[in-house]
């Protein structure tokens, strides 16, 4: 017969097992201290909390990631899917409604961060702020396009450049530093709000080159 081990406390194999106990925003609170409520369902994107807490870690754990950690997932972990006749159905990875727990895989964790320390990219991730591309008119005159999805669909030739502003150690190792200008593909365009900033979120597949600096 074979022989089970059980746990005394909830471990996944490869699973983290998170907390978020208010996925959705449901009010917006202007400088006036007036309030507007809304229905967050209809953009999920925009309304969804991604900070969670670690609750458990893998049995085969490997990672600086502890219990009590913050970390920064992929929203799409978090969101409740509206279907046809406005059906709601909950996350796949929803394990328990109640106490707001999540199972996760390790490669939907973007960021981390200790109690009282910065937040930190975890595995391939990093986080850029878009450089807007500069042209200039025939008068000199430079024009800032703001227009981050002009031309993405065109066989996705074109390149963006971005300032690293969290970075993994494998970019570190390889020279590059926060603060750089780094060449990416133009179809990326996956974005995170963080403390009120907009970045964008990569994988080091998806950087083509650092800009380096010209020293004469």
């Amino acid at each position: 017969m074979d022989k089970i081990t059980f746990w005394n406390n909830m471990r996944g194999l490869q699973e983290y097992i998170i907390e978020n106990t208010d996925v959705l925003k449901k009010e917006v609170e202007f400088s006036t201290g007036d309030k507007l409520y809304v229905d967050p369902t209809f953009d999920q994107r925009n309304w969804t909390n991604r900070i969670c807490k670690v609750i458990s870690t893998p049995v085969k754990h490997d990672s600086p990631i502890d219990i009590g950690d913050e970390v920064l997932v992929i929203d799409t972990v978090l969101f409740t899917h509206v279907g046809k006749n406005m059906a709601h159905k909950k996350s796949q990875f929803l394990m328990d409604e109640e106490k707001g727990w999540y199972r996760i895989p390790r490669n939907l964790i973007v960021m981390y961060r200790k109690k009282g320390d910065e937040w930190k990219c975890y595995g391939q991730n990093l986080l850029v702020e878009p450089i807007p591309e500069k042209m200039e008119t025939d008068s000199g005159l430079i024009i800032v396009d703001v227009d981050y999805k002009k031309e993405q669909r065109e066989k996705n030739t074109k390149k963006q450049h971005g300032k690293v502003v969290f970075i993994n150690n494998d970019l570190e190792d390889l020279g590059v530093e926060i603060g750089d200008v780094i060449v990416y593909k133009d179809q990326v365009d996956y974005r995170f709000k963080l403390d009120g900033e907009v970045f964008f979120h990569l994988e080091n597949v998806d950087v083509l080159g650092k800009v380096e600096k010209n020293l004469n």
